[in-house]
């Protein structure tokens, strides 16, 4: 994945790599029970810091079973390859992370995040536009008290280390100067494994301008796809018959498209709105 800032992913000698997770998880790993299970998980994260910190949050005072159930996991990694520098074990620590989170919309809100281009400098207001496009946040029964909710939710993900904090810095989109607490960035790794989880978990693809083409070739792969997330493309496909279960589009376009009708299933057709942040259903 290109992006703008570069985080180390140095891997760690075992001993360094002990440390960071004892250091990481807290005094429940010298509990007798647990101290050789933990050094176990610690050993199978590959050296990768950001995997070792993620699992050992997510691990931390948590039962014997489920460090038990967490190293068999990390044993037995369920994704089949991977490109570049990630393993099968990176992939399912991190994926561990995910899947001990405590609610089902601090999930979504973490694979949402994947999915908005600049994950290395992004904001929490777009986030919300983003989620409250996708009904997200319907249980907030006031607008402040969904935008508190979004914050909430991306502090806690911070927390678990699956997000980090941003550099103050003037938006170029935007009129204002947005702080540390209203940016938060993701890891390239972090952002990958969330990608895969939502193709795993409902058929939801991103494309970025300089892999569109070959994405779109691909139909194998996006025929099933109900949801596609797009970003500075320079043009819409116009025939949208590959994705035959395509009911959803979210872009992200520095320069905004111009809207056109596309060809669904079934010879239906779809109107397909794009511009900058902008969410619209295709219905068909």
């Amino acid at each position: 994945m290109d992006s703008e800032c570069n985080f180390s992913v140095d891997t760690l000698k075992e001993a360094e790599a002990w440390s960071l997770f004892k250091n990481t998880a807290g005094t429940c790993t010298e509990q007798p029970d647990l101290k050789s299970i933990a050094f176990d998980v610690a050993k199978e994260c590959g050296g990768m810091p950001l995997a070792i910190v993620a699992i050992a949050k997510a691990l931390k005072n948590k039962e014997e079973y489920v460090w038990i159930n967490a190293l068999e996991k990390l044993k037995s990694p369920s994704l089949e390859s991977f490109e570049g520098i990630m393993t099968k074990n990176v992939y399912t620590s991190i994926k561990l992370s995910y899947d001990y989170l405590d609610t089902t919309e601090l999930k979504e809100i973490f694979l949402l995040c994947s999915r908005m281009g600049c994950t290395y400098d992004a904001s929490i207001r777009d986030l919300f536009r983003y989620g409250s496009g996708l009904g997200f946040f319907e249980s907030s029964n006031t607008l402040e008290k969904a935008q508190c909710r979004v914050e909430d939710l991306v502090k806690k993900l911070k927390d678990n280390s699956l997000l980090l904090d941003a550099p103050n810095k003037t938006s170029a989109s935007h009129s204002y100067t947005i702080s540390d607490g209203e940016r938060f960035a993701m890891h390239d790794i972090i952002c990958d494994v969330a990608r895969s989880i939502s193709r795993e978990k409902g058929n939801v693809c991103t494309m970025i301008d300089d892999v569109i083409s070959c994405s779109w070739a691909k139909k194998n792969i996006l025929k099933n796809c109900t949801s596609i997330t797009l970003h500075d493309i320079g043009e819409l496909p116009k025939d949208l018959k590959p994705f035959g279960q395509l009911f959803r589009l979210l872009e992200i376009a520095r320069n905004p498209l111009e809207p056109q009708t596309l060809q669904a299933k079934d010879g239906k057709e779809c109107y397909a709105f794009s511009g900058k942040l902008d969410f619209r259903q295709f219905m068909c």
